[in-house]
């Protein structure tokens, strides 16, 4: 198949869309809790400096660089020859059905990294947020930061490996 096949470039269309879609839906998500907001104290215009940097550092790995890496590797493994995954032109076989829905899936590994990165801020809210700003978001999401931390953490190996695990099944069960 020649890396220009009009149904190669649908395929990868169809992930780059689906996963854009999650990615704006991670980052609405996140938006609740100050990811890249500088999260200011009582007094009006002091904000908490080290939380901040430190929250924004680990909202850059887990938010933007991971996901951006995510989607090269991807995109790598779509384009290797023979591609693992293309829709068909055809009436599909019980393959190209199951390919279609490995495709889909490996947009969501977004919201795997975005329920690491929430493991990770809701266990230690101190290093991460002001008391005014923990105040805020407990408002918003009740017991924000006691319930659930290893229920996100089980969800974000689902929403991440999983998919990514069937790339990589399909990649080397395309080989043989």
């Amino acid at each position: 198949m020649n890396k220009d096949d009009p149904m190669l470039l649908i395929t990868k269309f169809a992930f780059t869309f689906a996963y854009t879609v999650y990615f704006g839906a991670v980052m609405r998500a996140a938006h609740d809790w100050f990811p890249y907001s500088p999260t200011f104290t009582s007094e009006p215009g002091r904000w908490m400096g080290w939380q901040d940097v430190l929250r924004w550092a680990l909202s850059g790995v887990f938010l933007l660089m991971a996901p951006i890496a995510y989607l090269v590797f991807v995109l790598a493994g779509l384009s290797r020859q023979p591609p693992p995954i293309v829709i068909p032109s055809h009436l599909p076989s019980l393959w190209d059905i199951f390919s279609v829905v490995v495709l889909l899936s490996l947009a969501v590994p977004p919201l795997g990294l975005y329920d690491f990165w929430q493991a990770i801020v809701r266990r230690w809210p101190q290093a991460f947020y002001s008391e005014w700003a923990r105040k805020k978001i407990e408002e918003k999401h009740k017991s924000a930061f006691t319930a659930g931390r290893a229920s996100a953490v089980v969800l974000g190996c689902i929403w991440f490996f999983i998919p990514t695990l069937c790339l990589l099944f399909m990649i080397c069960w395309k080989k043989s």
